[in-house]
């Protein structure tokens, strides 16, 4: 049996012929909405761009901002190229873009790119990387360690007891660290959390 955790490119794994079950790679979805809206109240519009292999996580993150009452669209790249375009066309008529961490469709040229783009054009990036705040980011939404850590060892245990028959091949998390670029938060007008990482 094999458990992972912190890959976002899980799919062939679940696929193999082989007892695997996953923690997931990003905190919920829904949570990264919520905590994006109580940072930015005017937030109404999202866009996302995915990787074809990834369109369920798009489909799921249109159902999330129904639920907050966001409009989130998707488009779909092959390329990191395609990702650069597609954003360029999006973010003009959106308050914010969430790019998933998918070495696909993303390279580090591009991102800069995006990210310088996004500042330059007034839209809030979110991005699951602390790492990319320094290039531009608004905010990073990340797992925590010590939720990623009892997530893999409630897996672990019950995979190890026998007690996998009802375990989901992708247990979620249930917290999220989010961090925020102060530079890009005062040039969209958003107030900056007094304690940062948040924790939610």
């Amino acid at each position: 049996p094999l458990v992972f955790c912190q890959v976002f490119d899980h799919r062939e794994l679940l696929e193999a012929e082989r007892p695997v079950w996953g923690v997931a790679a990003l905190p919920p979805i829904r949570l990264q909405f919520a905590a994006w809206r109580a940072l930015d109240p005017s937030l109404e519009r999202v866009a996302l761009i995915v990787g074809a292999s990834h369109a369920a996580l798009a489909e799921a993150a249109v159902a999330a901002g129904r639920d907050l009452g966001l409009a989130v669209t998707y488009d779909v790249a092959a390329s990191d190229r395609e990702t650069s375009y597609l954003f360029k066309r999006v973010a003009p008529q959106v308050d914010g873009v969430w790019l998933p961490p998918d070495g696909r469709i993303l390279s580090p040229a591009v991102l800069r790119e995006l990210l310088d783009y996004a500042v330059g054009h007034g839209v809030g990036v979110a991005v699951g990387n602390d790492g990319l705040l320094r290039w531009g980011a608004l905010f990073s939404a990340t797992g925590t360690p010590a939720d990623i850590a009892r997530t893999v060892q409630s897996v672990v245990a019950q995979v190890a007891a026998g007690r996998a028959a009802d375990l989901p091949r992708l247990t979620p998390l249930s917290e999220l660290a989010l961090d925020v670029n102060e530079g890009v938060a005062a040039a969209l007008g958003i107030a900056t959390p007094a304690e940062l990482p948040w924790v939610l």
